[in-house]
């Protein structure tokens, strides 16, 4: 026991602190566009769930990337299981057994993203491991992603990328190299969300670079032995196995997309949601991949090029500002990348990185309950109107915070959303 304690004692530590946090915050309900992401994980599972089944979402919910869905059945699954054993189904003000099933869901894939990553980290052997991870969490929409919007696909899409990092590292750092599974993983990832076809590029071009031909044939032979599941997938849901390259909104969003990818900038640095503006630990994290070692130069590549990708594809893209969403979270799937990235920075420079880490840290953490306490509004407005608020003592948000905006006021509303009151209650 001592010995397991001992050698996964960063693996144990990151996931206390963020499922500590995760049980204190999570939102168990389905809001926002996780509507259609979980009236399609209904419709998918309609055949297997039988004529019984009462659906909790829409009646008519569009083909949304399936991915995510595969990955939430399971939980989705038990919680309909239990509820035909006990022949009931709970209803807490509109939270239900199977939204808390879903929740859980993104709380496990993240936290095992979290896991994963601290073994990337030991695989690189970085010596700051914690610390990187923990600011990146919390820094950026990862927590978002698990415990404020669970049924949304950003949780599956963090999970998924963190483990193809790690299968890709595997394939180039150790003995085992498990290419084929690298390349299976590849098409689930790109089922999660299909714009992470561009991580393929960059693995492919590693590949080639340190002229690992056998091992790039049978990554492609993975891909390709796999990735009749994609049209499938559009055929079986969607009728069609090039649906999402037909049809009238296609065509709509193609005549609204520039020439060029002019949002590139808006991603990193516009006020409304900037990855920069509102998770500046992002600026350490790509300052560690541009300063590597000699040894490690070949993969910062690589993870470069995998977040100047998204972004010139994500450039293209008109809804930019990421809707209702703490900091960017088009780019949460990056999660690994800017945890290597920060590693490396606290690695190199040591105290002054971080002193930054701690700051910058702590500043998103200030925002983020700004943000999620309605201080300003969540969707529309950005730090400087937090700035604002906290300088005239009145929130911009009215509607969900009548007090005064004061320290006491802030920590009080921050006590009242916290689950771990009712634990307290029960002492009291």
């Amino acid at each position: 026991m001592r010995t397991f304690l001992r050698r996964n004692k960063e693996e144990i530590i990151v996931s206390f602190i963020f499922l500590f946090f995760a049980f204190g915050f999570n939102v168990y309900r389905v809001q926002g566009d996780g509507v259609q992401y979980y009236a399609f994980l209904e419709y998918m599972l309609r055949p297997l769930l039988g004529a019984g089944c009462h659906p909790e979402g829409l009646s008519n919910p569009g083909f949304q990337q399936a991915g995510c869905a595969f990955l939430n059945a399971p939980f989705y699954y038990v919680a309909y299981l239990i509820e035909s054993i006990f022949q009931r189904s709970w209803n807490f003000n509109g939270i239900t057994l199977r939204t808390i099933a879903v929740n859980i869901a993104s709380n496990f894939y993240v936290c095992t993203a979290l896991i994963i990553a601290v073994k990337i980290l030991k695989l690189l052997r970085f010596k700051h491991i914690v610390l990187p991870i923990i600011s990146i969490v919390f820094s950026t929409a990862v927590f978002t992603a698990s415990a404020i919007t669970p049924s949304w696909n950003h949780a599956s899409d963090i999970f998924i990328t963190t483990l193809l990092l790690f299968l890709f590292l595997r394939c180039v750092k150790t003995d085992e190299k498990p290419y084929l599974l690298l390349g299976l993983f590849s098409v689930v990832a790109i089922l999660v969300r299909y714009v992470n076809c561009v991580l393929i590029l960059p693995i492919a071009i590693y590949f080639i670079m340190i002229k690992d031909y056998k091992g790039l044939k049978k990554f492609l032979i993975g891909l390709l032995v796999s990735g009749w599941i994609i049209p499938c997938c559009f055929l079986i849901y969607n009728g069609s196995p090039l649906s999402p390259f037909s049809g009238d909104s296609v065509e709509r969003i193609a005549s609204a997309m520039p020439m060029f990818p002019v949002f590139v900038l808006k991603y990193l640095i516009h006020p409304l949601h900037g990855l920069f503006i509102w998770s500046p630990a992002t600026i350490l994290s790509l300052t560690g991949l541009l300063i590597v070692s000699q040894e490690q130069r070949k993969l910062s590549l690589v993870f470069l090029g995998m977040f100047f990708l998204f972004l010139f594809f994500y450039g293209y893209m008109h809804f930019w500002y990421a809707g209702w969403s703490f900091s960017n979270r088009y780019l949460v799937n990056l999660f690994p990348v800017f945890v290597i990235g920060l590693a490396s920075c606290l690695d190199r420079f040591q105290k002054s990185a971080l002193l930054l880490t701690l700051i910058f840290t702590a500043y998103s953490i200030f925002l983020f309950f700004n943000w999620y306490l309605c201080i300003f509004h969540p969707e529309f407005e950005n730090p400087g109107a937090m700035i604002y608020a906290w300088g005239a003592g009145l929130p911009t948000n009215d509607a969900c915070l009548l007090e005064k905006v004061t320290p006491g006021t802030f920590f009080q509303r921050i006590w009242e959303v916290c689950r771990y009151k009712y634990l307290f209650k029960l002492f009291t």
